[in-house]
């Protein structure tokens, strides 16, 4: 077991979640933007997360996009740390920026490298960077414009200080020699619709407003949250979402409105 995995049980929880928003056929696969601090988990997470339907990628161009998009079976892309989008010349940025927007929002039906006609193919987009990281110019400038940010949950969490002593207190007993956890897979894959019923699409539309008030997400975060709210049901094979499905949403919130502390 990773020591930086400790305590991000139900941050784990969530991001399965997200993978399990590409199994709804009326969807689109929700994408994220995970804000923690250096050495916290959040590559460790995204690793643990990889499956036939996540692609882990330490870097993302137009080219390596072009390979992606062919595979059908994939939902979502993992990319470890964001900073590595802005890492190429400023061509190359704005270029991989657009495809992404396109992927993340409707479907792109051209291969972003050679051009050639394509099913159209939309994909979530999960990665990670350190909160400073996300305040430089470079990246606040991508982020912030077009209305990028707002395809992304921008999830935020930092470590309780009884949490930090226990990582300090596993590492110091050797705990990260253990086993890895068995790797994360989607059981019996298929895109499948979940219904929301009338009563908890209200209340969802209600719990969506308070969000933006707080996020400023707008329509895109309620989109969201009826995503998630379905992605519940269908991890547990149903086909209607339950009071019990809002309400893990909700407890999930936090983590993209204030941040949580875990």
């Amino acid at each position: 077991m990773n020591e930086q995995l400790i305590g991000l049980q139900i941050l784990l929880d969530f991001l399965h979640l997200l993978i399990w928003s590409g199994q709804l056929d009326d969807e689109r696969p929700v994408s994220a933007i995970i804000v923690g601090a250096a050495g916290g988990g959040k590559t460790s997470m995204l690793e643990l997360i990889e499956c036939e339907q996540a692609l882990f990628v330490g870097d993302l161009t137009a080219r390596n996009l072009g390979v992606i998009c062919k595979n059908e079976k994939l939902t979502h892309v993992l990319l470890g740390d964001m900073l590595s989008l802005f890492g190429h010349k400023s061509s190359t940025v704005d270029l991989t920026i657009r495809l992404i927007s396109q992927l993340t929002g409707e479907r792109m039906k051209q291969n972003p490298f050679s051009g050639e006609e394509i099913k159209g193919v939309q994909l979530g987009l999960i990665t990670a960077i350190p909160p400073e990281d996300m305040q430089r110019s470079k990246v606040k400038q991508h982020i912030t414009s077009g209305g990028f940010a707002s395809r992304f949950l921008i999830i935020k969490y930092g470590y309780k200080t009884s949490t930090v002593q226990e990582i300090h207190d596993f590492i110091k007993q050797n705990g990260y020699a253990q086993k890895k956890p068995l790797p994360f897979t989607i059981k019996i894959p298929a895109k499948l619709r979940v219904v929301i019923p009338p009563k908890i699409a209200d209340s969802i539309a209600t719990f969506a407003l308070l969000i933006k008030e707080q996020n400023d997400l707008g329509f895109r975060a309620h989109r969201h949250l009826r995503a998630l709210v379905k992605a519940a049901a269908r991890r547990e094979g149903l086909k209607e979402a339950n009071e019990r499905h809002l309400a893990l949403i909700k407890n999930y919130t936090e983590f993209f409105t204030k941040g949580k502390e875990l």
